[in-house]
């Protein structure tokens, strides 16, 4: 969807003078904020609300837009800009002063932070209702890969979420979103995640007292695996004083966060829900007088001040949760050698098949998943959708799990090949006509091989009795073969006897038993009678196909013969005369006596002149065109209309079209 919106932008670009509006700030791990603020850049966005318009990849199709009290923010003045922290133009919203602080850190994280602020400039207590939209850019793809409970569905409930689509050739960077404290002083009122748009919604409400002003803060991440985005957002939570930057003034009237640090009374990993005296501190709910794991959610027993930076006592658990550490309690003392080569680890890539600790610390990853054990495949694999390919090589069929090379017959059914130019998954068939069955002779009776239909199927003639009633081999006694027969002679394949040649205009179906040697439109013809638009008659003799028609077929399209054997289109088909033409002679089975007759072609006869017979063949009804235009050749009559299109049409249908696409919703 994106990339055709940046397509659109481009193009749109040669027509609008106007310059888009909007910030792009860079994380320290190369991840893109694109901010509406209004001030200019390259990009196709535009706005001066604070949204992301645009992240890395394919995150973001306009994230984190702020309605108020359920107005939607849009300021009409630009933002200021003072290093990384952008303010937006204040805007009165129901008697509430609106703005938003928006930063994106240089280093330390992948993370934009966001502080929506209402002011009560008024002398009563008003109530406020903040609520922020994201589309996250991977529409109905989008799900929850992790949460602050530990399940993957957002609940109110949740310090944070971590989100991912499911992958594809523009997948976004796993995202994270952190939207409050464990312990906040204002619990998020709704926060769900949909597949559609916006997918991201979450809201708070409180009261701004009279001359005061109430604010939330959240933060979107962007990282390169779901570990990595769970894990800073759970770091995040634990409120390291980085988060504050740059909000003193508003920092106390931030209603969705609170420092954990309470003191509790209590075992560690006991519930404290009310502050009170003791040894240990609240986190997120949990007392713990050990080291608190930011990124696990839950107190680690045991660990030192040196460690931790909070009381313990001796260490009960070491664990760093770093698999090619190992973890070692000496003397009351944590500490976290690196564990052996070989060590299995996991080092996060999806396109690694083995990984192993390297003894300094580092899991490598060797191998690859994508291996399908097949010798004709070439296999590869998308490390950014996390996905395998295994793609079939030229010329080579991959049939029920097996590599069959081209041209290898099927081996249950002769009328079937691997021709991978038609398909590389399935059997094609062989030529129609192909020799197939097996030809034997039995008690008499003569069992014929098969021939090979179009569809690939083995077509048997019925049994014959042999004419003396005995075999010879895999043929009847006294049979004739090809070739056998005198010469003037043909061997049938009915009686299986030499026969004599069929005289010009004789019923046939192979050349092979005409005097003449060529059967055309299974009559014995004078000549081979292959020109375009011509057509043996019943006395053998070739004529021109008259004006109108094509019962085989040759012309193309909804052309016709023109009775001087050419392809016209049925418009401009010439009303002469048309050339003699000899009528369809009879079909006969081979051998079978007197000929029958053959029912003529039905429609209105040729208004030309007649065959020798005094037998004309029908003529298709056409309109006839006053000019006499040049014929066409083979069948080709197509005309090419010079375009007429004003030169800005296209590109404005490609605009208005794609415009329509967008899905972002005010």
């Amino acid at each position: 969807m994106k990339q055709l919106l940046i397509l659109l932008g481009v193009l749109g670009s040669c027509l609008v003078t106007a310059p888009a509006r909007a910030t792009d700030l860079m994380t320290e791990g190369g991840f893109l904020f694109d901010i509406l603020d209004g001030l200019p850049t390259s990009s196709f966005c535009t706005g001066r609300d604070g949204s992301v318009c645009d992240g890395g990849e394919d995150a973001y199709d306009g994230a984190y837009e702020l309605f108020v009290n359920g107005a939607q923010y849009l300021p009409t003045t630009n933002a200021t800009v003072s290093g990384r922290i952008i303010t937006t133009a204040p805007m009165m919203m129901g008697g509430l002063r609106v703005y938003r602080i928006i930063y994106v850190p240089a280093s330390g994280g992948n993370w934009i932070r966001y502080v929506d602020v209402a002011e009560n400039p008024g002398t009563t207590a008003a109530s406020v209702t903040f609520r922020s939209e994201s589309d996250l850019g991977s529409d109905s793809s989008t799900r929850v890969t992790g949460s602050s409970s530990g399940d993957t569905t957002a609940t109110p409930a949740d310090a944070w979420i971590s989100t991912w689509d499911t992958g594809g050739s523009f997948a976004d960077p796993p995202l994270g979103h952190v939207v409050q404290s464990n312990e906040p002083t204002v619990r998020a009122s709704t926060l769900t995640l949909g597949t559609s748009i916006p997918n991201l919604v979450f809201s708070f409400t409180t009261s701004v007292p009279a001359g005061g002003r109430a604010a939330i803060m959240y933060f979107g991440l962007q990282e390169s695996t779901e570990a990595r985005s769970r894990t800073e957002s759970a770091a995040i939570v634990a409120e390291p004083e980085a988060i504050y930057f740059g909000l003193d003034a508003v920092r106390d009237a931030i209603i969705n966060w609170g420092t954990p640090t309470t003191a509790c009374m209590g075992a560690d990993g006991s519930t404290c829900t009310v502050p009170g005296t003791g040894t240990g501190r609240c986190y997120g709910g949990v007392c713990c007088a050990g080291c608190w794991d930011a990124a696990a959610m839950r107190c680690r027993t045991g660990r030192t001040g040196t460690e931790c930076g909070v009381a313990g006592a001796l260490c009960a658990s070491c664990s760093d949760d770093d698999l090619c550490t190992s973890d070692v309690c000496t003397a009351g003392v944590c500490s976290n050698p690196n564990a052996p080569s070989g060590t299995s680890c996991d080092d996060g890539a999806f396109c690694t098949a083995t990984d192993r600790c390297d003894g300094a610390g580092s899991c490598l990853g060797t191998g690859t998943p994508c291996d399908d054990g097949q010798s004709c495949t070439i296999d590869t694999c998308d490390e950014l959708a996390g996905r395998c390919a295994n793609t079939v090589m030229m010329g080579v069929c991959m049939i029920g799990g097996m590599c069959i090379p081209g041209g290898t017959p099927n081996p249950t059914n002769a009328c079937q090949t691997c021709d991978a130019s038609r398909s590389a998954t399935a059997w094609s068939p062989v030529s129609t006509g192909t020799r197939c069955g097996t030809e034997r002779c039995s008690a008499g009776r003569y069992f014929p091989p098969g021939a090979c239909s179009s569809a690939g199927i083995c077509e048997v003639p019925a049994i014959r009795d042999c004419p003396t009633g005995l075999c010879a081999g895999t043929i009847c006694e006294g049979a004739c073969t090809a070739g056998s027969c005198p010469e003037g002679e043909f061997c049938s394949a009915s009686t299986l006897v030499c026969e004599p040649l069929i005289a010009n205009g004789g019923g046939c179906s192979l050349s092979a038993t005409c005097a003449s040697g060529f059967c055309v439109d299974n009559v014995c013809c004078e000549e081979a009678c292959d020109g375009l638009c011509s057509r043996c008659g019943s006395t053998g003799r070739c004529a021109l196909i008259p004006t109108g028609g094509d019962p085989d077929r040759e012309c193309t399209g909804d052309d016709v013969c023109d009775g001087a054997g050419m392809c016209r289109t049925a418009s401009m088909a010439d009303a002469g005369t048309d050339a003699p033409v000899e009528p369809d002679a009879p079909v006969e089975p081979l051998d079978a006596g007197v000929d029958a007759p053959m029912p003529m072609d039905a429609g209105p006869e040729d208004a030309g002149a007649s065959s020798d017979s005094g037998v004309t063949l029908p003529d298709v009804p056409i309109r006839v065109d006053g000019g006499t235009p040049e014929p066409t050749r083979r069948g080709c009559s197509c005309r090419v209309a010079s375009p007429r299109s004003a030169p800005g049409s296209l590109l404005g249908l490609v605009l208005v079209l794609g415009l329509s696409l967008l899905r972002r919703r005010r």
